[in-house]
């Protein structure tokens, strides 16, 4: 499926599969220079944009006016939770943002505050999304990075919010955390009562990262070196 957009550039970041065949698609949909709004395709299992779901087949959110792109996409039986990377207008630093809309592409308002939510740290912290995963507890976990303007250097993070998109109370600052050297994570998942993240850490070069984490968002101290495996083999050794 080519879907012609005139005004600008689109992009697709992440592909999930419905309960009944369909498939979704997010990213993000161009609208000319550097504006780019959430959006989510939904494809008929022989490829052609579903004329039912959304609006000719698509579902867009803008959450204000920075770039906004679509890196994960959450399904369950009932929804499609979608986890963004929203920048600041003016594009000074990065947010997350959640939302969340049925399986025929109408927004969830019962989602967050009337269906969507951005998380940040404070006004000057940067927070870019790479990942995100379903918790076992039918929460939300993200992961990506910090930006620090202070040593220009890139910190991994992880996030983890509740089953509305609100933050785990008690963990990091509003529900983010972040680790203190230097990485990014890429990729993010749940299983036997873990949450890893996986990607690079930035040392001398840049090495293989696995992080394993317990359901509270804790390092788990039982694997590898205090909840984190970095396996330098070649010079460049990157999850994406």
């Amino acid at each position: 499926m080519r879907d012609d957009n005139d005004l600008a550039s689109d992009q697709a970041y992440d592909i999930e599969q419905l309960p009944d065949g369909r498939i979704v698609v997010g990213g993000a949909m161009g609208y000319g220079g550097s504006d780019y709004v959430a959006a989510l395709w939904c494809l008929l299992p022989d490829g052609t944009l579903d004329p039912d779901f959304g609006v000719d087949g698509r579902f867009q959110y803008e959450f204000d006016a920075g770039e906004e792109y679509i890196r994960e996409v959450l399904v369950t039986d009932t929804y499609i939770t979608m986890v963004a990377t929203v920048a600041v207008p003016g594009f000074n630093y990065d947010r997350i943002g959640l939302v969340q809309c049925t399986h025929d592409g109408t927004l969830d308002a019962y989602f967050g505050v009337d269906g969507a939510i951005i998380h940040t740290v404070d006004a000057t912290t940067d927070v870019t999304v790479r990942a995100g995963t379903r918790l076992e507890d039918g929460g939300i976990g993200v992961a990506g990075y910090n930006y620090s303007f202070t040593d220009n250097n890139e910190y991994p993070m992880i996030a983890m919010f509740d089953a509305l998109g609100y933050p785990v109370e008690g963990f990091g600052t509003g529900g983010i955390s972040f680790g203190t050297e230097p990485g990014i994570y890429f990729a993010m998942a749940t299983g036997a009562g873990r949450i890893y993240a996986g990607g690079r850490a930035s040392m001398a070069d840049d090495d293989f990262l696995l992080s394993a984490f317990t359901p509270d968002g804790a390092p788990d101290a039982t694997f590898a070196d205090a909840g984190h495996l970095v396996w330098n083999q070649n010079l460049t050794d990157v999850i994406f």
